[in-house]
């Protein structure tokens, strides 16, 4: 029972890491498509299209700001996975050592 949660957690871990390590490469290969195209999927109008002359949310937080917040969202999701992935293994490598132990004190007692 106490196994369950770090052998289910691992298949997830992987494919976090599989993911946002494709979304980091999208993103670090072509950004403004990146970009557009997450825009395109997410919306269904084009009001997130701005005009830097215009709108002040363009100024404000301009595409080097977004470029460095996926990054950084990337980067730290790709890092909770891999703790995650790295706990559950161990808790696993531990928890089978364990068991091994105790069934090598049962078969000799």
């Amino acid at each position: 029972m106490r196994r369950r949660w770090p052998a289910g957690s691992r298949p997830g871990a992987g494919l976090t890491l599989a993911l946002f390590t494709v979304l980091g490469l999208l993103a670090l290969g072509d950004f403004d498509a990146f970009w557009t195209q997450f825009h395109v999927l997410s919306f269904s109008n084009d009001l997130w299209v701005l005009d830097p002359r215009t709108d002040y949310m363009s100024r404000l937080y301009p595409v080097p700001f977004w470029f460095d917040a996926v990054l950084d969202a990337v980067g730290r999701s790709v890092g909770a996975a891999l703790v995650l992935l790295a706990v559950a293994a161990g808790y696993l490598r531990w928890s089978a050592r364990r068991l091994e132990r105790r069934s090598a004190v049962g078969e000799a007692g």
